[in-house]
């Protein structure tokens, strides 16, 4: 007769050691649609999995111009970055000549001025632009996109390298869930209990010391691990 390989899957609360009494622990919450899996056990998000809750508020997207015409220069934009005074529309990055430029609000006034190679940092906007191989000309430009994520208050599983807000521990996932199906309600403890370390799912490739830091934030959430 053929081995059958059985996989015990974590149980609800499995984790726990103790918790206030009532629900007082406990927290009704939306994780956000998951991947699907292509490995055992597929779909699941298992109980005791470290959740974060998205907390930026806008998203930030760059793109060459693509009228009045298309650019004569094929130079790049970096990543965004945002901070406090940014607000939500279209902003147009022009340039002046084949190095400099100029960036210009939703509303049309200028934010400020910045050089290819030079870090750009005005109005809450962040970025390096850098040049190609065919230099940008007057006219050339960028339109850079702030836009309201409509994730906010949702939660993912806890990334070490995100920037939304899920880099901070903000709960625990009770049930065991498959949410590839889409946006899922589940259960979280998110204060006032004892749990067991080695039943939580930390983020995959975490260090010693990462996971050092994740118990620490946990416990000033009331979150206490044995």
């Amino acid at each position: 007769m053929t081995g059958v390989t059985i996989t015990e899957l974590r149980h609800s609360g499995g984790y726990l050691v103790s918790e206030a009494r009532g629900e007082r622990s406990r927290d009704q919450v939306t994780l956000i649609q998951q991947a699907a899996q292509t490995t055992p056990p597929t779909n699941e998000t298992p109980a005791g999995t470290i959740l974060g809750v998205i907390l930026d508020g806008t998203s930030a997207t760059g793109a060459a111009q693509t009228v009045p015409a298309a650019n004569t220069g094929n130079g790049t934009m970096s990543a965004i970055t945002l901070a406090q005074g940014v607000v939500e529309g279209v902003y147009e990055l022009t340039y002046l000549s084949a190095t400099e430029f100029g960036v210009y609000s939703p509303a049309g006034d200028l934010v400020g001025e910045g050089k290819n190679g030079v870090a750009f940092a005005a109005g809450g906007l962040g970025f390096t632009m850098t040049a190609g191989g065919t230099a940008f000309v007057a006219g050339d430009g960028f339109t850079i996109t702030l836009a309201a994520n409509a994730n906010v208050g949702l939660y993912n599983v806890l990334s070490l390298t995100a920037a939304d807000g899920t880099q901070i521990p903000a709960g625990i996932l009770f049930n065991t869930v498959d949410a590839t199906g889409g946006n899922t309600a589940v259960t979280i403890n998110s204060r006032a209990c004892e749990v067991n370390g080695s039943e939580l799912t930390y983020p995959s490739g975490a260090t010693a010391s990462q996971i050092a830091t994740i118990n620490a934030q946990l416990a000033q959430l009331g979150l206490i691990v044995r």
